[in-house]
């Protein structure tokens, strides 16, 4: 089976991966646990690599031989490459020695933008802008965690909402469902029991983030609260996109740039509020940006990368979603 791929999309609680053939057909896909070697420890990532590989592998038939790179975009790996290294060496310990190694921010770049220049929007647990500009520059912005970043993700209107409830409880603030619906995620007979939920059983970002569902939810129902906390995430979402696309197209001859937006991740995916506000904030402020919906998967993207450093032309009409 010359030319097969397995693309890897390794974040910090999942790693997918899939067998693509030539013309980019997926041939298996499989799972494993955490592939983020800042946030896990390396025998756990290598066992995360280790299942998804040999999932897809024992899924197609084949051997490991038979596969001509392992293509892996992992949470961990920076836009710049910092941190490629270490993730190569746990990769070669699980018995991969052709392999590429992106950020999943990279890799989720070129599947919403079919592997060509833009900026993409990266919005799930964590928040992180990414662009690429026609003469190969990269420009980053966001990306700084949840202690003093990530504004606009899921954590960060997880968090919002849970501040925005504690108000309401104690009448510093506006009542809202927020205060309902979230001892009801939670499962708390009264608010007050979230210092206990949150502080005594350390809930950690993930579950801050599980809770964008409930804001949008709420602002579904007509909650002018939540529904100004999804607008704040999507001021903070286009504030980014804005900040990479204007220090692009300071280089040199990028002014005049037709910039394609897209973006990736679960709160632009997922919450309809969020993407349409977002969308009409960036066409408001920005001329010459055109925003689409994402072209394909991160996990595409791994195989877009693959297929280049292997050297093989990427035509992206022909690759099917």
């Amino acid at each position: 089976m010359s030319g097969l791929i397995i693309a890897i999309d390794g974040g910090a609680t999942k790693t997918r991966a899939v067998a693509f053939d030539t013309a980019g057909h997926v041939l298996a896909e499989a799972a494993g646990g955490p592939s983020n070697h800042l946030a896990a420890a390396r025998e756990v990532v290598r066992q995360s690599l280790s299942d998804a590989i040999r999932g897809v592998i024992e899924g197609c038939g084949i051997s490991l031989a038979d596969v001509e790179l392992v293509s892996a975009g992992l949470a961990g790996v920076d836009y710049n490459g910092a941190g490629a290294e270490e993730a190569r060496v746990i990769l070669g310990q699980a018995g991969i020695d052709r392999c590429a190694v992106f950020g999943d921010m990279v890799i989720a770049h070129a599947g919403a933008l079919d592997g060509k220049p833009g900026v993409m929007a990266l919005a799930g647990t964590g928040a992180v802008f990414l662009g690429q500009a026609p003469d190969g520059r990269w420009a980053k912005a966001g990306g700084w965690g949840y202690r003093f970043g990530d504004e606009g993700s899921a954590y960060w209107i997880g968090r919002m909402a849970v501040a925005a409830a504690s108000r309401a409880y104690d009448g510093r603030g506006p009542a809202t469902l927020l205060e309902e619906a979230i001892c009801q995620e939670l499962g708390l007979a009264d608010f007050s029991g979230a210092l206990d939920r949150i502080y005594g059983k350390k809930m950690d970002a993930r579950a801050f983030a599980a809770l964008s569902r409930v804001v949008d939810g709420a602002a579904r129902d007509g909650d002018a609260v939540a529904a100004g906390i999804l607008d704040r995430a999507a001021e903070e979402l286009a504030v980014g996109t804005g900040a990479v696309i204007e220090r692009l197209r300071a280089g040199a001859g990028a002014s005049e740039w037709l910039c394609t937006v897209s973006w990736a991740g679960s709160v632009l995916n997922r919450c309809q509020h969020v993407r349409r506000k977002f969308i009409a904030t960036i066409s408001s402020r920005l001329e010459g940006v055109k925003v689409m919906p994402p072209a394909r998967r991160a996990v595409y993207g791994a195989w877009i990368l693959g297929c280049r450093a292997l050297g093989r032309e990427f035509v992206p009409a022909t690759a099917p979603e």
